[in-house]
């Protein structure tokens, strides 16, 4: 099989995955949605959405620094630089850190006004508790991205 072939055969085999992958995860999402307002009921749907507004708002801080540490990966990777490949990772993680940093301070920064964003008929028990947990998800991910990313740019 010719060089080309391979790639071919890889790029289509790529492609069906991240088809079914996503495919995947929007069956799951759905059915995680209709399983959340079945048990909890709609306001809780609402909470859900909202606080993940507000994270995606706070994931803006990243600012397309992903992308970006994705395309710096290619050419250590095709040229097996191990060298350069660590410093990248060590760089990108102290990077990360910082944003994780970021997003936990104006995350806390905003839990005293979460009764002024959200506005319901009937109480919320546990309402700041929900908002750290999304939030903890949220910084966390952040801890782990930048390794995953060397992964996925191979």
């Amino acid at each position: 099989m010719s060089n080309n072939a391979g790639r071919s055969a890889k790029s289509i085999r790529n492609v069906t995955i991240g088809l079914a992958s996503k495919i995947i995860i929007l069956l799951l999402a759905f059915i995680s949605r209709k399983l959340f307002i079945s048990v909890l009921g709609n306001e809780y749907l609402g909470i859900n959405s909202l606080f993940t507004d507000v994270l995606t708002m706070l994931n803006m801080a990243e600012l397309g620094f992903g992308v970006a540490m994705s395309y710096s990966f290619y050419k250590p990777l095709a040229e097996k630089d191990e060298d350069k490949l660590a410093a990248l990772v060590n760089f990108f993680g102290k990077v990360y850190k910082i944003i994780a940093l970021a997003v936990a301070t104006i995350g806390i920064c905003l839990i005293p006004f979460l009764e002024v964003l959200i506005r319901t008929e009937n109480t919320i028990p546990h309402l700041r508790l929900y908002y750290i947990l999304y939030l903890t998800n949220t910084v966390c991910i952040y801890f782990c991205v930048y390794k995953s990313s060397i992964i996925n740019a191979d």
